[in-house]
């Protein structure tokens, strides 16, 4: 081995499985090492960065005992490699076998890697670093690293290679036109992973779909006197075929469900009894079925609804995809603990400040937008009334971008409190940017959300959001004060907050430009990222478990 070469291993370090080595890169921190280090051939560093984390060592001897480890790993046989980013930088490292190894640390020596995620490996991004380093990990079975038979060089072009040959089956209990946050989810995921180079099974109901290219439809589910109450909600819901699910599941890598319903749980149980990793995700809150029968404000009939997704679905699952904190920990304080991420859906960079003047019949007034579907738990109604006890009642000009069952029972509501007729529809993408653009205030009066992005796009494209404080409701973590909530269910407070900031516009202005940037965290192409990942690394979560 080279002196160059033991320098770039030195301080770049490789940490692989039952091998743990240490990684002396800077941005990689204490407990990150903790969690991927394995306590064999390096049970000094094990001890140290325990001790580290709880603040009980000296910074000197963890970066002794990393360099220690650097030192011990200089002196295994390793095989350069060189490794091409995506946007075609060379980095240079050394591939060093393992013996029944589950992560793999391969350290390049240079200012910059980048992102690019493979079927075999991911690549941590480093940018800004003066060591570089990439993580691999593997996905198939253990086989897939012992001896060095997964192949470095030439990296990209293996790598894209198996990831074209990899099937993933997304099972959707509700899919048909992109007007509600479930069926957005799904086709965002599906069309993410097709990008990516990935085979995507879809299992739905939708009979537009029927014929089309790795769809697998099957019949909608026959509610009796309940199918036209469903129908109002926009969507249909699937009923299972055991022929139909053995089909599209046979021959399949990896099985995502995003609701758990007939389909999905079906689905779950077929993909366990046939061992194919499985992840779902958590799309559903219990006040979403229990609000239709009048029950959401009773504890015990949430609770056991959440008991029944369990046992249908989540108890399969060899990961949990959580859009929010605030779901994880709603869910697991009924059911336990669970193997979860916690993943946005995503802001689509569409959304974004554009000019974007009023049409005409709005430019004296005061636009006030909504996003939801048309259903009690997202509280249009609080709005409404609001509106009506405001000063600005007569200059207001409601805007109910959406769809749902109450549409009408909204409308009567308007006019019962004399304010001007909302405006109520379903707008397209292009379309909603541009009326979140020309509004003048975004209010989410919703009681019941897991996320709501539709509040991040109106953060996104610089609007001020007003949002209800329910407890049961994750946008309210979005406020970056206090003027930016209100007591949820009560319009008074909802009409004193509304009135402040139309009468404050210099306010306002600074609150939107404390706004910018917020919603990059939830970066539509990073959730992606993150989502695939997720569902990659399911074999491996089960592998561990």
């Amino acid at each position: 081995m080279t002196s160059s070469s033991k320098i770039i291993i030195k301080w770049g370090g490789i940490l692989a499985g039952s091998a743990a080595i240490a990684s002396v890169s800077a941005f990689i921190t204490t407990r990150y090492l903790l969690k991927m280090a394995v306590d064999r051939e390096e049970p000094k560093l094990m001890k140290l960065a325990g001790k580290r984390v709880a603040g009980f060592a000296e910074d000197d001897s963890f970066f002794k005992a990393r360099l220690d480890a650097g030192d011990r790993l200089s002196k295994k046989e390793s095989e350069t490699v060189d490794i091409t980013s995506h946007d075609g930088i060379l980095l240079v490292g050394h591939w060093i076998p393992a013996v029944n190894a589950k992560r793999i640390l391969i350290a390049v020596h240079g200012w910059r890697a980048s992102w690019y995620h493979f079927k075999s490996c991911t690549f941590i991004d480093c940018r800004g670093t003066n060591d570089g380093c990439l993580l691999a990990t593997p996905l198939g079975s253990a086989e897939a690293i012992e001896g060095g038979d997964l192949e470095m060089a030439p990296v990209r072009e293996k790598a894209e290679n198996e990831c074209l040959n990899m099937t993933i089956a997304v099972i959707c209990d509700v899919l048909g036109k992109e007007n509600n946050g479930t069926t957005i989810a799904a086709m965002n995921l599906i069309r993410s992973l097709r990008e990516k180079g990935y085979d995507v099974r879809v299992v739905c109901s939708d009979p537009e779909r029927a014929g089309q290219k790795d769809y697998y439809v099957v019949p909608k589910l026959n509610l009796g006197p309940l199918n036209g109450y469903v129908e109002k909600n926009g969507v249909a819901l699937a009923n299972p075929d055991g022929d139909i699910l053995k089909a599209a599941l046979n021959g399949v890598d990896r099985v995502h469900v995003m609701m758990p319903f007939a389909l999905g749980s079906a689905a779950a149980r077929l993909a366990h009894e046939m061992g194919i990793p499985l992840t779902a995700g958590f799309h559903v809150q219990a006040e979403n079925f229990t609000g239709h029968i009048f029950m959401k404000d009773f504890f015990p009939a949430n609770r056991i609804v959440y008991h029944v997704f369990y046992r249908n679905l989540y108890q399969y699952c060899d990961c949990v995809h959580y859009p929010s904190q605030f779901i994880c920990d709603t869910f697991e304080a009924i059911v336990g603990p669970t193997p979860h991420r916690i993943i946005s859906n995503g802001v689509n960079r569409i959304f974004q400040p554009k000019p974007a003047e009023k049409p005409k019949e709005l430019k004296d007034l005061f636009v006030v937008l909504f996003t939801g579907r048309y259903s009690p738990e997202k509280s249009h109604k609080v709005l409404i009334d609001a509106v009506a006890r405001s000063r600005y009642r007569d200059e207001i000009q409601l805007i109910f971008a959406g769809d749902g069952p109450l549409k009408q029972s909204l409308v009567r509501q308007a006019k019962r409190r004399g304010i001007h007729a909302p405006i109520m529809r379903f707008f397209s993408r292009e379309e909603l940017v541009k009326v979140i653009n020309y509004t003048d205030l975004y209010v989410h009066p919703a009681e019941i959300e897991i996320e709501a992005i539709a509040c991040l796009e109106a953060i996104a494209c610089g609007k001020v959001p007003l949002i209800a404080d329910s407890p049961r409701s994750a946008t309210r973590y979005f406020a970056l004060s206090d003027r930016n909530l209100f007591r949820y269910n009560d319009p008074q407070d909802l009409a004193e907050r509304m009135d402040w900031w139309l009468e404050h516009p210099a306010e306002k202005l600074i609150c939107s430009q404390n706004y910018l940037g917020y919603a990059s965290q939830f970066d539509f192409t990073s959730c992606m990222n993150q989502m695939e990942k997720m569902i990659l690394d399911a074999s491996e979560a089960r592998h561990e478990s």
